[in-house]
């Protein structure tokens, strides 16, 4: 498998005016701009580059990378954006040839899990089946996923779950996070990544899988910095390096 780097950013509502800290930074756009500015010029430049959704596609024209890209649907992701995103991901958005809003890939021998469990529009309640989701059977799908044979599998999410039987206005569903977080414990994922929550970084454990939400590079509530993060894959651990703008 080797050592290897990927890079994470979440919720750069780049269509969106910008009024936190909006003396600096500039636009949400700008500041999505200076995380891959800032990644271009690593010394070790990751992988890839994971976005974990509410990245508003459409206010976002080429830019300078020639780091490869993957990407999920958030909330503000939903209906007809979905379709702007499998047109700009097609190697992505496909499970068995057929389009899909949920995929997995392979890199380096770590099993990538991409989810779509976002609500539509103005829902921040996570699903992992909703008509907004296609093909049905997400569930089935992430089932089979989290048992396959990969020693390292990554999960990567919009939205959390909901921990310990309380459910948060921007988590999961509580069925489905009971679903989500038992097949975390009776499977060997390594880690799993979200979006959405626009709170300083936090890390869980659930069961063996390590569990990070991260920060948004565009807002944050409670003053928390502006971030984006790098994963080092190495020998089946994940290392997290959270990049705080400045």
């Amino acid at each position: 498998m080797g050592r290897f780097n990927f890079a994470l950013i979440t919720d750069t509502h780049c269509a969106e005016q910008a009024f936190w800290k909006a003396d600096s930074f500039g636009t949400h756009l700008d500041r999505f701009y200076l995380c891959i500015e800032t990644i271009n010029a690593m010394e070790e430049p990751p992988d890839f580059i994971m976005l974990l959704g509410d990245i508003h596609l459409w206010a976002i024209d080429d830019f300078k990378t020639d780091i490869p890209i993957h990407i999920i649907a958030g909330n503000h992701e939903c209906g007809e954006r979905k379709s702007e995103m499998r047109a700009r991901f097609p190697d992505d958005f496909n499970l068995k040839g057929e389009p899909s809003d949920y995929y997995h890939f392979i890199h380096k021998g770590v099993r990538f899990i991409a989810l779509c469990n976002a609500g539509q529009g103005g829902d921040h309640i996570g699903h992992l089946c909703s008509e907004d989701i296609n093909p049905r059977g997400q569930s089935t799908w992430l089932h089979a996923q989290a048992h396959e044979m990969e020693d390292t599998k990554l999960i990567f999410a919009h939205t959390p779950p909901a921990i310990g039987g309380v459910q948060g206005p921007c988590d999961m569903g509580l069925n489905d996070s009971l679903f989500f977080t038992n097949l975390l414990k009776e499977t060997n994922i390594t880690a799993a990544f979200f979006g959405h929550k626009h709170l300083p970084r936090c890390e869980f454990m659930v069961g063996n899988t390590s569990c990070h939400i991260l920060s948004s590079c565009a807002w944050n509530h409670h003053d928390s910095p502006l971030s984006f993060c790098i994963a080092t894959v190495d020998d089946g651990s994940v290392d997290i390096n959270e990049i705080v703008m400045s």
